[in-house]
Protein backbone atom coordinates (compact mmCIF):
# COMPACT_ATOMS: atom_id res chain seq x y z
CA UNK A 1 0.00 0.00 0.00
CA UNK A 2 0.95 3.17 -1.08
CA UNK A 3 2.44 5.80 1.96
CA UNK A 4 2.63 9.49 2.20
CA UNK A 5 6.17 9.84 1.71
CA UNK A 6 5.78 6.99 -1.34
CA UNK A 7 3.58 9.90 -2.94
CA UNK A 8 5.19 12.47 -2.32
CA UNK A 9 8.40 11.19 -3.55
CA UNK A 10 6.30 9.94 -6.95
CA UNK A 11 4.54 12.23 -7.68
CA UNK A 12 5.28 15.14 -10.06
CA UNK A 13 3.33 18.67 -10.63
CA UNK A 14 0.69 19.45 -9.55
CA UNK A 15 2.26 16.81 -6.74
CA UNK A 16 -0.60 18.35 -4.26
CA UNK A 17 -3.53 20.03 -3.64
CA UNK A 18 -4.76 21.90 -0.61
CA UNK A 19 -7.89 21.89 0.63
CA UNK A 20 -9.24 24.50 3.01
CA UNK A 21 -13.01 23.73 5.12
CA UNK A 22 -14.20 26.51 6.49
CA UNK A 23 -17.06 25.40 8.73
CA UNK A 24 -19.32 27.66 10.66
CA UNK A 25 -21.08 27.18 14.06
CA UNK A 26 -24.23 26.66 11.92
CA UNK A 27 -22.16 23.32 10.79
CA UNK A 28 -22.38 25.40 6.91
CA UNK A 29 -18.77 24.53 5.33
CA UNK A 30 -17.55 26.60 2.88
CA UNK A 31 -14.60 24.42 0.49
CA UNK A 32 -11.88 25.52 -1.34
CA UNK A 33 -8.71 24.98 -2.95
CA UNK A 34 -5.21 26.19 -4.39
CA UNK A 35 -5.34 23.84 -6.99
CA UNK A 36 -4.88 25.08 -10.22
CA UNK A 37 -8.45 23.78 -11.08
CA UNK A 38 -11.48 22.61 -9.18
CA UNK A 39 -11.19 19.28 -7.83
CA UNK A 40 -12.98 16.52 -5.82
CA UNK A 41 -12.20 14.43 -2.81
CA UNK A 42 -14.25 11.68 -0.85
CA UNK A 43 -17.11 12.69 -3.76
CA UNK A 44 -17.03 16.66 -2.10
CA UNK A 45 -16.03 19.31 -4.36
CA UNK A 46 -13.53 21.84 -3.59
CA UNK A 47 -13.55 24.95 -5.36
CA UNK A 48 -10.41 26.44 -7.06
CA UNK A 49 -9.34 30.22 -6.09
CA UNK A 50 -6.32 32.23 -5.79
CA UNK A 51 -5.18 31.72 -1.69
CA UNK A 52 -2.12 32.65 -0.30
CA UNK A 53 -1.20 31.25 3.10
CA UNK A 54 1.74 31.58 6.10
CA UNK A 55 4.15 28.65 6.92
CA UNK A 56 2.61 26.46 9.12
CA UNK A 57 5.65 25.83 12.12
CA UNK A 58 5.31 23.82 15.34
CA UNK A 59 5.88 26.24 18.39
CA UNK A 60 4.98 27.44 21.88
CA UNK A 61 1.26 28.81 23.21
CA UNK A 62 1.81 32.82 22.75
CA UNK A 63 4.55 32.31 20.07
CA UNK A 64 2.59 34.41 16.91
CA UNK A 65 4.52 32.32 15.09
CA UNK A 66 2.19 29.24 15.74
CA UNK A 67 -0.72 31.09 14.01
CA UNK A 68 -1.77 30.48 10.60
CA UNK A 69 -2.62 33.45 8.45
CA UNK A 70 -4.59 32.72 5.25
CA UNK A 71 -6.00 34.83 2.51
CA UNK A 72 -8.69 33.87 -0.15
CA UNK A 73 -9.03 35.85 -2.85
CA UNK A 74 -12.87 35.87 -3.33
CA UNK A 75 -15.70 38.03 -3.52
CA UNK A 76 -18.23 36.42 -1.11
CA UNK A 77 -22.03 36.82 -1.88
CA UNK A 78 -23.94 39.27 0.40
CA UNK A 79 -25.55 36.31 2.23
CA UNK A 80 -22.27 34.33 3.00
CA UNK A 81 -21.01 38.00 4.63
CA UNK A 82 -23.43 38.18 6.40
CA UNK A 83 -23.02 34.17 7.85
CA UNK A 84 -19.82 35.32 8.59
CA UNK A 85 -20.15 38.56 10.35
CA UNK A 86 -22.59 37.03 12.77
CA UNK A 87 -21.28 34.74 13.66
CA UNK A 88 -18.40 34.22 16.96
CA UNK A 89 -15.68 33.89 15.28
CA UNK A 90 -14.22 31.89 17.57
CA UNK A 91 -16.14 29.22 16.32
CA UNK A 92 -15.56 28.92 13.33
CA UNK A 93 -13.60 26.37 12.27
CA UNK A 94 -10.44 25.96 9.54
CA UNK A 95 -9.35 22.68 8.66
CA UNK A 96 -6.77 21.98 5.58
CA UNK A 97 -5.49 19.03 4.00
CA UNK A 98 -3.30 17.94 1.69
CA UNK A 99 -4.50 15.76 -0.89
CA UNK A 100 -2.61 13.72 -3.69
CA UNK A 101 -4.81 13.13 -6.17
CA UNK A 102 -3.22 10.59 -8.55
CA UNK A 103 -2.76 8.47 -5.31
CA UNK A 104 -5.79 9.64 -3.25
CA UNK A 105 -3.77 10.11 -0.36
CA UNK A 106 -4.95 12.63 1.78
CA UNK A 107 -3.76 14.19 5.61
CA UNK A 108 -4.70 16.59 7.29
CA UNK A 109 -2.14 19.05 8.04
CA UNK A 110 -3.27 21.69 10.31
CA UNK A 111 -6.64 22.18 12.38
CA UNK A 112 -7.90 25.32 14.19
CA UNK A 113 -10.38 28.19 15.22
CA UNK A 114 -10.31 31.79 13.66
CA UNK A 115 -9.49 34.14 16.05
CA UNK A 116 -9.09 37.35 13.58
CA UNK A 117 -11.43 37.83 9.97
CA UNK A 118 -11.14 40.73 7.65
CA UNK A 119 -13.58 40.81 4.86
CA UNK A 120 -12.55 43.01 1.57
CA UNK A 121 -14.10 43.75 -1.93
CA UNK A 122 -11.91 41.14 -3.37
CA UNK A 123 -10.67 39.35 -0.38
CA UNK A 124 -11.38 37.11 2.85
CA UNK A 125 -8.31 36.99 5.42
CA UNK A 126 -8.75 34.98 8.38
CA UNK A 127 -5.93 34.58 11.29
CA UNK A 128 -6.23 31.14 12.58
CA UNK A 129 -5.03 29.51 16.25
CA UNK A 130 -4.42 25.60 16.27
CA UNK A 131 -7.69 24.10 17.86
CA UNK A 132 -5.12 23.17 21.01
CA UNK A 133 -4.23 26.24 22.07
CA UNK A 134 -7.58 27.42 22.65
CA UNK A 135 -7.71 24.53 25.51
CA UNK A 136 -4.50 26.73 27.19
CA UNK A 137 -2.09 23.68 26.53
CA UNK A 138 1.42 24.26 24.83
CA UNK A 139 1.31 23.14 21.36
CA UNK A 140 3.31 19.93 20.64
CA UNK A 141 7.17 21.40 19.06
CA UNK A 142 7.63 17.57 17.46
CA UNK A 143 5.57 14.80 16.45
CA UNK A 144 6.57 11.25 16.30
CA UNK A 145 6.96 10.26 11.96
CA UNK A 146 9.36 9.70 9.93
CA UNK A 147 10.24 12.80 8.38
CA UNK A 148 12.14 15.21 9.95
CA UNK A 149 9.90 17.75 11.90
CA UNK A 150 12.31 20.93 11.37
CA UNK A 151 12.08 23.48 8.61
CA UNK A 152 14.73 23.91 6.33
CA UNK A 153 16.41 26.59 8.13
CA UNK A 154 15.24 27.21 11.30
CA UNK A 155 16.72 27.56 14.69
CA UNK A 156 16.54 23.86 15.23
CA UNK A 157 17.58 22.63 12.04
CA UNK A 158 20.62 24.87 11.91
CA UNK A 159 21.04 24.89 7.87
CA UNK A 160 22.11 28.34 6.82
CA UNK A 161 20.17 28.45 3.69
CA UNK A 162 22.12 31.60 2.49
CA UNK A 163 24.43 28.48 1.48
CA UNK A 164 21.58 26.93 -0.35
CA UNK A 165 20.10 30.15 -1.72
CA UNK A 166 21.07 31.01 -5.42
CA UNK A 167 20.62 34.06 -7.66
CA UNK A 168 18.24 33.52 -11.41
CA UNK A 169 19.42 36.00 -13.51
CA UNK A 170 16.13 37.69 -14.87
CA UNK A 171 17.93 37.58 -18.66
CA UNK A 172 18.33 33.47 -18.39
CA UNK A 173 14.83 33.11 -17.02
CA UNK A 174 12.08 31.69 -19.38
CA UNK A 175 8.64 31.50 -17.29
CA UNK A 176 5.48 29.52 -18.93
CA UNK A 177 3.10 29.36 -16.22
CA UNK A 178 4.20 26.66 -13.66
CA UNK A 179 7.10 26.25 -15.51
CA UNK A 180 10.54 27.89 -15.57
CA UNK A 181 13.84 27.33 -17.33
CA UNK A 182 17.17 28.82 -16.86
CA UNK A 183 20.62 27.51 -17.54
CA UNK A 184 21.29 28.44 -13.36
CA UNK A 185 18.75 25.44 -12.38
CA UNK A 186 21.45 22.90 -14.83
CA UNK A 187 24.06 23.31 -13.02
CA UNK A 188 22.46 21.10 -9.96
CA UNK A 189 21.80 18.10 -9.75
CA UNK A 190 18.18 17.07 -10.76
CA UNK A 191 15.59 17.10 -7.77
CA UNK A 192 17.98 19.73 -5.89
CA UNK A 193 15.84 22.69 -5.79
CA UNK A 194 12.41 20.11 -5.90
CA UNK A 195 10.47 21.21 -2.40
CA UNK A 196 12.13 24.53 -1.96
CA UNK A 197 11.10 27.57 -2.92
CA UNK A 198 11.66 30.41 -5.46
CA UNK A 199 11.70 34.17 -4.45
CA UNK A 200 11.17 36.97 -6.33
CA UNK A 201 11.12 40.13 -4.26
CA UNK A 202 8.80 39.25 -1.38
CA UNK A 203 6.45 36.82 -3.42
CA UNK A 204 7.08 32.93 -2.84
CA UNK A 205 6.49 29.64 -4.59
CA UNK A 206 6.80 26.21 -3.67
CA UNK A 207 8.86 24.47 -6.37
CA UNK A 208 7.67 20.71 -6.52
CA UNK A 209 9.77 19.63 -9.73
CA UNK A 210 13.50 20.02 -11.03
CA UNK A 211 14.82 18.26 -13.91
CA UNK A 212 17.79 19.75 -15.15
CA UNK A 213 17.21 23.72 -16.45
CA UNK A 214 13.56 23.22 -15.64
CA UNK A 215 11.64 23.77 -12.31
CA UNK A 216 7.72 23.75 -11.45
CA UNK A 217 6.15 26.16 -9.20
CA UNK A 218 2.81 24.93 -7.39
CA UNK A 219 0.96 27.72 -9.21
CA UNK A 220 1.83 30.80 -11.44
CA UNK A 221 3.17 34.36 -10.15
CA UNK A 222 -0.11 36.64 -10.95
CA UNK A 223 2.67 39.30 -12.23
CA UNK A 224 5.49 39.19 -14.67
CA UNK A 225 8.49 37.98 -11.98
CA UNK A 226 11.01 39.22 -14.82
CA UNK A 227 10.37 42.99 -13.43
CA UNK A 228 11.55 42.32 -9.79
CA UNK A 229 13.15 44.98 -7.96
CA UNK A 230 15.45 43.03 -5.96
CA UNK A 231 15.63 39.71 -7.24
CA UNK A 232 14.79 36.21 -8.17
CA UNK A 233 16.38 33.32 -6.42
CA UNK A 234 15.67 30.03 -6.06
CA UNK A 235 16.52 27.82 -2.42
CA UNK A 236 17.50 24.40 -2.22
CA UNK A 237 14.51 21.82 -1.10
CA UNK A 238 14.36 19.34 1.29
CA UNK A 239 12.24 16.26 1.76
CA UNK A 240 12.77 15.89 5.24
CA UNK A 241 14.23 12.30 4.72
CA UNK A 242 17.57 11.05 6.71
CA UNK A 243 19.27 10.55 3.58
CA UNK A 244 18.41 13.75 2.35
CA UNK A 245 19.81 15.67 5.28
CA UNK A 246 23.06 13.49 6.03
CA UNK A 247 23.77 13.52 1.87
CA UNK A 248 22.56 16.97 0.99
CA UNK A 249 23.02 19.01 3.86
CA UNK A 250 25.41 17.50 5.83
CA UNK A 251 23.03 17.69 9.06
CA UNK A 252 21.90 14.61 10.30
CA UNK A 253 23.48 15.84 13.66
CA UNK A 254 20.08 17.79 13.50
CA UNK A 255 17.72 15.55 12.43
CA UNK A 256 14.52 15.49 14.43
CA UNK A 257 12.48 12.60 13.02
CA UNK A 258 11.81 9.09 13.83
CA UNK A 259 13.24 6.94 10.95
CA UNK A 260 12.57 3.82 12.89
CA UNK A 261 9.13 3.79 13.43
CA UNK A 262 8.04 0.76 11.62
CA UNK A 263 5.51 1.64 9.02
CA UNK A 264 3.93 -2.05 9.32
CA UNK A 265 3.89 -3.96 12.50
CA UNK A 266 6.70 -5.73 13.56
CA UNK A 267 5.59 -8.31 15.78
CA UNK A 268 3.04 -9.51 12.56
CA UNK A 269 5.41 -9.04 9.67
CA UNK A 270 8.94 -9.22 10.97
CA UNK A 271 11.35 -6.31 10.82
CA UNK A 272 14.92 -5.88 9.22
CA UNK A 273 17.73 -4.09 10.65
CA UNK A 274 19.19 -1.04 8.04
CA UNK A 275 22.85 -0.62 9.14
CA UNK A 276 22.50 3.06 8.38
CA UNK A 277 19.35 4.23 10.16
CA UNK A 278 18.12 1.84 11.98
CA UNK A 279 15.42 -0.63 11.56
CA UNK A 280 13.92 -0.70 8.23
CA UNK A 281 10.85 0.80 7.29
CA UNK A 282 8.73 -2.02 6.29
Amino acid sequence: MATYQDALNQTKVPPFAELYEITLPTLQTYRFTSYPKDITCCSVEYKAIPIKRTTIRQSKIGDDGNRLQIELGINLPAETIQAFTSTVITEIKVKLLRYFPDTDIKRVIFYGLVSGIAITPHSVRLEVSPLISFKNKTIPTLYYQVQCNNSLGDKLCGVNLGDYTHSIPVDTLEVNGIELKSPVFAQFPSGYFTWGTLKADNDYRLITYHEGDTIHIQFPFGWDIKRVRFGIYAVAGCDKTPETCQNKFNNIKNFLGFPTIPRVNPVVYGAVWNKNFGMDLG
